[in-house]
């Protein structure tokens, strides 16, 4: 088993703007790829992948963000 530390991801749906490419918007899949990329690169392994699939467009309670954030602050992991 490797003694590298752990983090948390947490993954969001892109909000799309009138103004912007849509090409873009980081899908899910993406920002988890993305992520595990820099876990590794910097020494961590990914310990869970907090998603939260809920439209961007209002202002709405983000359940997964609290896990994660409380994950974190209970020493759970270092980082998210």
């Amino acid at each position: 088993m490797s003694d590298l530390p752990y983090l948390d991801l947490y993954l969001r749906r892109s909000r799309v703007d009138r103004h912007e490419d849509p090409r873009d918007l980081t899908s899910i899949q993406a920002q988890e790829d993305s992520g595990r990329a820099w876990a590794a690169r910097e020494g961590y392994r990914v310990r869970h992948v907090w998603i939260d699939n809920l439209s961007a467009w209002s202002d709405i309670e983000r359940p997964e963000f609290d896990k994660a954030l409380a994950a974190v602050l209970a020493g759970e992991v270092p980082a998210l």
